[in-house]
């Protein structure tokens, strides 16, 4: 179709086919977490270099250095701005429509940042904080709230009510405790930690 488009329609500028709306995949990864990509010859220049920009480092930077940015979280980006494949950075829309504030163009577009699984922990609980927050200017932002600074990300979204803590689990064993053997509550504590993924499992 597109063939027969090109020798019979050259002339036209009307479109054979289009996109729309664009796909925009963002990054999620732990502190200095960055894929790499590096072959024999270049391992020990890659090791010593800093970790790459990405979309999420990226969107840092542009939270610390523009107002709109800080009132956005991360899916929202690519909303209203471009990212340059070449060096990952962000870069402020100019058509399309506009929003109230003045400079500011939005544009649909789907956003697809990395599913990651429950049982990834830390991981996990890091995505459902750049999915939940705005202004964004540092991974260390994420644990802090109400002044107060937590030692993961599953701590800092039980503390800001986006996870549930751990009364279910703790409350099964405290009831197997009364009827079970040692064997049993060992067999139980063992499915508790592999199946729900508790918040701290050392205080079970």
């Amino acid at each position: 179709m597109e063939a027969a488009w090109r020798i019979f329609d050259r002339h036209d500028s009307s479109k054979c086919h289009e996109r729309y709306p664009s796909v925009v995949q963002l990054a999620v990864y732990l502190h200095n977490g960055q894929r790499v990509h590096f072959n024999e010859n270049k391992a020990a220049q890659v090791t010593a270099a800093a970790p790459p920009n990405t979309t999420l480092t990226n969107f840092m930077l542009l939270c610390a250095t523009g107002d709109f940015a800080k009132q956005i979280n991360y899916t929202e980006v690519p909303n209203f701005y471009t990212g340059d494949k070449s060096s990952t950075t962000w870069k402020r829309r100019k058509r399309q429509k506009q929003k109230d504030t003045p400079g500011i163009f939005e544009t649909p577009t789907l956003e697809r940042i990395y599913t990651v699984s429950p049982k990834q922990g830390e991981c996990f609980c890091l995505r459902f904080l750049l999915l939940t927050l705005k202004g964004l200017i540092s991974l260390d932002a994420l644990i802090t709230y109400k002044g107060h600074t937590s030692l993961t990300y599953r701590e800092s979204c039980i503390a800001r009510r986006l996870l549930e803590n751990d009364s279910m689990q703790r409350l099964a064993l405290e009831e197997a405790v009364v009827t079970s053997f040692p064997q049993q509550l060992r067999n139980l504590f063992a499915v508790l930690l592999t199946q729900t993924s508790p918040a701290n499992p050392a205080a079970q």
